[in-house]
């Protein structure tokens, strides 16, 4: 039988910080997934070790 596990690519990945909706901060990850949603869920995980990923900072979020 064949492997059930699929292909990854490498794809890269941009997380924007913000506060109170004002971008503040980017950071690029790269990222080896099978395909790009979860290349895309893979950079918000890694996201939230991030030092801008601080709950002093006012309204803290990030985006894709």
């Amino acid at each position: 039988m064949g492997n059930s596990i699929g292909a990854c690519r490498r794809y890269v990945v941009r997380v924007d910080f913000l506060s109170a909706g004002d971008p503040f901060a980017s950071e690029t990850y790269t990222i080896e997934a099978p395909n790009l949603r979860a290349a895309r869920i893979g950079g918000l995980h890694r996201s939230e070790d991030s030092v801008y990923d601080d709950p002093r900072i006012p309204l803290n979020s990030s985006r894709l």
